[in-house]
């Protein structure tokens, strides 16, 4: 569909606008036009008795790069100055006969729509009226709900995890949906707060209009862009224009810095520590009380600089940031046998009534008396399940070795490790003609002790979740007329989530399971690691079969099309979007083994069956797709 966007002041040449824009429709076979990082200034001049002006010569200059455009007010004194870039602008409207008027202090955000009007007094053009605009610009002309958090907020407001992120949640009518703003930055979550309402991953992140979404799951960024890189984050909430239909949530959109006439850059490095920290108030020892304190270190140093290459023509802004942090995941309760229960003594069970009974599948010389097994009931696959569990408990911040419930905590070592490359170079070709070139590398690496695509609370399957992320940016604005303003953009972005096991603790040969598994032949990238243990009463434990690959890639050119005739402006634009995404299916090819303790072949103890290997359900997959 075409994404049209009328501004009408006057009943006069309606119809004429809406056949105009119901043909650009029909011809252009398009998707939604992409997401405006331009604005637009507009308005009136009069004289001093209130009549319109026509003729007048309206100049618009943006303070930073020296670009230039002029326009000329139609018979009402009208004028409109579209796809203008974001930045600082002066305003100059002069006419024979009468003096000239300058504005300044005026600032142009993402979609701005700024109304500036004139009043010009008789007298030469040699005569100079300068008007200081203070005080934030007003849209009146269009009904959509939007913020924009300038760049000197950005640079000032504390934020803990410098996650450009947090910044929305200043707005009104966003609700935060996780508060550990650490655990956002390394997720690179996108959907840590809910707009009006709407789902958290139902948000449209954009950066200088392209698409920043893992498009598979539409909750992870792309990049994770760096507060020193960004100029304005704006957010629209509410009422926006058809080119922002990508989701049914918020907008938002942040725009990146670039070069000016004057050189400017800087250093910088914020930290956490945890000396600085309170205690958690569940990470404490179940029998002594004492406080379980982690570690945390946090270091953001980062440089950036900025400047002409030629001036008024050629700029550049480049920089890079790095994020360490040392510390622990969140503290988790789970419930894990005891030392003795894993050798088969289960005499001081104290979760329930417990009378063991000798399954008719029990190896042969098993002899169960008050409760203990003999060595012979312990298979070389229960002995596995033993070790294992016992190698779990051997890692835990906290262990109580009696048969309680909740009486292991886990609170593993998370180490994060990231930089971010940034470089923007931007051309002005003519006075009509800009392009601009950006480009943005994140490397990403952390340690997940517990696991991202398993998700179990003990570290049975520890990974290294390496998470690329690139993307580039080529961008045209022609000025063809003053009228007529045609911008063409590609963006073209590409990341993946590459998780790869730690160590040899997620290994069968580590714990010795000798059991044959049903294709021996099958596929998978981890087909010798445990299998998936799920026990009624203790902690599941989980192995690398769900281990995720998932390189995805996004192209998107598109082309806006601007048009103002007198008080009238349409705007029709082409999006083509080209997104694939190949991820694994993550199923059960190295096995999962249900115990419950149930049934008519029991012994009537989950652990006591899985130490006899009497299992209740086996699963294992061929391949993983």
């Amino acid at each position: 569909m075409s994404a049209i966007d009328l501004n009408i002041r006057t009943p006069r040449g309606v119809l004429a606008c809406v056949f105009v824009a119901v043909m650009w429709t029909v011809f252009l076979s398009s998707a939604l036009a992409q997401m405006t990082i331009t604005g637009r200034f507009s308005g009136t001049v009069l004289d001093t008795s209130g009549a319109a002006i026509p003729g007048v010569t309206v100049a618009v200059v943006n303070l930073g790069t020296g670009l230039t455009r002029t326009v000329t007010t139609d018979a009402r004194g009208f004028y409109v100055v579209t796809d203008l870039p974001v930045g600082n602008y002066s305003l100059t409207a002069e006419q024979k006969s009468f003096g000239r008027e300058i504005r300044t202090g005026y600032h142009i955000d993402p979609d701005a729509r700024v109304t500036v009007d004139f009043t010009l007094r008789p007298g030469a053009v040699t005569e100079t009226v300068e008007v200081t605009g203070t005080g934030e610009t007003v849209n009146t002309t269009s009904g959509e709900i939007s913020r924009v958090v300038d760049a000197k907020q950005v640079e000032t407001l504390p934020l803990n995890g410098r996650n450009y992120g947090q910044l929305v949640t200043l707005m009104p009518g966003v609700a935060v949906t996780d508060e550990d703003e650490m655990a956002v930055t390394t997720g690179l979550s996108a959907s840590p707060f809910s707009v009006n309402g709407i789902r958290s991953d139902q948000n449209l992140h954009t950066v200088d209009g392209g698409f920043n979404l893992d498009s598979g799951s539409n909750g992870s960024l792309i990049n994770n862009i760096g507060l020193d890189f960004v100029q304005e984050v704006s957010v629209k909430t509410s009422n926006f224009s058809a080119e922002y239909g990508r989701a049914a949530g918020a907008a938002v959109n942040v725009v990146t810095k670039s070069g000016s006439n004057r050189f400017h850059g800087g250093i910088s490095e914020y930290f956490r520590n945890d000396y600085l920290d309170a205690v958690n108030y569940f990470s404490r020892d179940q029998v002594t009380g004492a406080a379980i304190k982690p570690p945390l270190r946090f270091n953001n140093p980062a440089w950036q600089l900025g400047g002409p290459i030629k001036r008024d023509k050629l700029f550049f802004y480049v920089g890079e940031q790095w994020k360490y942090l040392r510390s622990s995941t969140l503290p988790v309760k789970v419930t894990m046998p005891t030392t003795a229960e894993l050798s088969g003594d289960f005499r001081d069970w104290k979760y329930n009534t417990l009378k063991l009974t000798k399954p008719t599948s029990a190896p042969a010389g098993c002899t169960i008396t008050n409760n203990v097994l003999s060595p012979q009931c312990i298979t070389a696959d229960g002995a596995a399940i033993a070790k294992l569990y016992g190698a779990m408990e051997q890692q835990a911040a906290s262990f109580t070795n009696t048969g309680t419930g909740s009486n292991t905590i886990y609170q593993n070592a998370q180490p994060f490790d990231s930089r971010e490359d940034f470089a923007r170079v931007d051309l002005s070709l003519t006075q009509k003609q800009n392009i601009y070139l950006r480009y943005i590398h994140d490397e990403f690496s952390i340690l997940l002790p517990s696991g991202f695509s398993c998700a179990t609370d003990v570290p049975s399957c520890p990974e290294d979740r390496r998470r690329p992320g690139t993307s580039y940016q080529v961008a045209h604005t022609w000025t063809i007329t003053p009228t007529l303003v045609n911008e063409a953009k590609v963006n073209a972005s590409w990341n993946g989530q590459r998780l790869n096991p730690v160590g040899d603790s997620w290994k069968r040969s580590t714990y010795g399971f000798v059991f044959p598994q049903l294709f021996p032949n099958g596929g998978g990238r981890f087909r010798n690691s445990i299998p998936d243990i799920m026990m009624s009463t203790f902690q599941t434990l989980k192995g690398q079969s769900h281990a995720l690959l998932s390189p995805t890639t996004d192209i998107a050119p598109g082309d806006n099309l601007t048009w103002s005739h007198g008080a009238h402006t349409l705007k029709t634009g082409v999006l083509i979007i080209r997104n694939r995404k190949d991820q694994n299916a993550r199923s059960l090819y190295a096995g999962a083994i249900t115990f419950t303790g149930t049934g008519s072949n029991s012994s009537g103890n989950a652990l006591a069956d899985a130490l006899m290997g009497n299992f209740n359900k086996y699963e294992e997959a061929s391949d993983d797709p």
